[in-house]
């Protein structure tokens, strides 16, 4: 039994209730393409949640192109790396960021990354799946693409906020995804989100257009998650490396993150009252 089994039989061993199925309070963020800003928006969300008095764990899979401790100007000791390698368990990678919000930094460049498989990956939601109970929303920054690796998480999530922005680029990566999805998996409960409008209009107008898509080939409408605006303060946000939210309190785009996160609450009361 190599370490990772190991790791997967111990965390079982725990709670043995507890399998790699799928958590309703779990949510991850995916795109066709990088560029759509989903890593901004899965931060800034998880940061919205933990101020409206929610417990949050936010985790970053993109693992060795990592961004979020970079947007949060953080050099994290604790990795990905090191739970692959078999040094740690997952809960013990978990850094407090403020009082409601925790993080799961991943890795950059690093030149002897482990791939990952099916068995690596449904062993580490094992672990996920029962860190969850202490919180209310696990966010999860996926990697860009459709890779099965990414699949495979998206599949062990339930829940995949697809980003896309009004680019007809970014509509087809989107819609080339959610084909993907389907091919994987038809247990993945899929909801579009419009990033880097520049006005509300355009944003419907890219929602639209890509459920054309997905209704004319895939004969799917996928739930609308919202549109989120983009200005200048975005990118003042990112070079100064301050989430956007704490840095612009009362900026529009602020309050469309918090519509969002008001959604994200009510996709899961939802899936909580079906279960």
């Amino acid at each position: 039994m190599n370490q990772a089994q190991r790791i997967f039989e111990l965390s079982r061993m725990q709670n043995p209730l507890i399998s790699s199925g799928v958590g309703k309070n779990i949510f991850s963020f995916a795109s066709g393409k990088g560029g759509t800003g989903k890593t901004f928006l899965s931060l800034n969300t998880s940061i919205a949640l933990s101020a409206m008095n929610k417990k949050v764990l936010l985790i970053d899979m993109d693992f060795n192109f990592s961004n979020i401790h970079i947007l949060l100007n953080y050099n994290p000791d604790l990795t990905f790396i090191k739970y692959f390698r078999g040094d740690a368990l997952l809960s013990q990678l978990i850094v407090n960021y403020s009082e409601n919000l925790d993080i799961i930094f991943g890795d950059s460049g690093k030149r002897d990354y482990p791939k990952l498989n099916e068995m690596k990956i449904k062993s580490m939601f094992a672990q996920i799946n029962r860190m969850s109970a202490d919180y209310d929303y696990v966010i999860i920054d996926c990697a860009s693409g459709g890779s099965e690796e990414n699949l495979e998480i998206m599949k062990n999530s339930g829940n995949v906020f697809i980003v896309i922005t009004p680019e007809p680029t970014s509509i087809m990566d989107g819609y080339v995804l959610v084909k993907l999805i389907n091919s994987y998996s038809n247990e993945i409960n899929k909801i579009a989100v419009v990033n880097k409008a520049s006005e509300t209009e355009e944003g419907k107008n890219a929602y639209e257009n890509f459920n054309k898509a997905t209704g004319h080939f895939l004969k799917e409408t996928v739930e609308s998650g919202g549109i989120i605006e983009t200005s200048k303060e975005v990118s003042e946000s990112v070079i100064s490396q301050v989430p956007f939210i704490i840095k612009n309190p009362n900026h529009k785009i602020t309050y469309q993150i918090y519509q969002f996160s008001s959604k994200i609450q009510k996709i899961a009361q939802l899936a909580n009252n079906n279960h």
